[in-house]
């Protein structure tokens, strides 16, 4: 039965468009391994010039609710990104620091179209120490942003 269906989809009436989907496929996950490695080199790079740097950790969430708080500046600069495993985040220097953040929400409903909801954008003064992990979120009850330190991910 499964060779019924390859056999429609790759030489029946829809065939140009199976191969163009097919295509399509294989270059979304090229262009994903290409820039999800790029962010790695650059998460070393960084960590190779600024070996006490910290991870700022960022929340985001996707599916019928998505959620992602955008860091559009640290201390008037782009920011250093980093991904480990699913979790993305910030690099920062030890110091304080500047960031200019908003927060995102989208919610998509069967009978109603998708509805998105953003926070005004904000700055946030926040102080890093070296070698930490923090956690920068948005209380939606309170309406603010939190930043918060993890435990230690390095050992002194």
């Amino acid at each position: 039965m499964l060779s019924r269906f390859f056999e429609i989809f790759f030489t029946g009436s829809i065939a140009g468009y199976s191969y163009l989907f097919v295509g399509f496929i294989v270059f979304a996950i090229v262009v994903s391994a290409v820039k999800r490695k790029k962010l790695k080199n650059s998460e070393h790079d960084f960590l190779a010039m600024h070996p006490d740097a910290a991870h700022v950790f960022l929340p985001f969430k996707l599916g019928l609710t998505s959620e992602e708080m955008k860091v559009i500046d640290v201390d008037g600069n782009k920011p250093d990104f980093f991904v480990q495993k699913n979790k993305k985040g910030i690099l920062l220097t030890p110091g304080d620091h500047m960031l200019t953040v908003n927060f995102i929400t989208s919610s998509s409903g069967i009978l109603i179209r998708k509805v998105i909801s953003s926070t005004d954008v904000k700055k946030i003064e926040v102080s890093i120490n070296k070698k930490k992990q923090y956690t920068l979120d948005f209380d939606r009850v309170a309406e603010r942003f939190t930043f918060e330190e993890l435990q230690a991910h390095y050992s002194s």
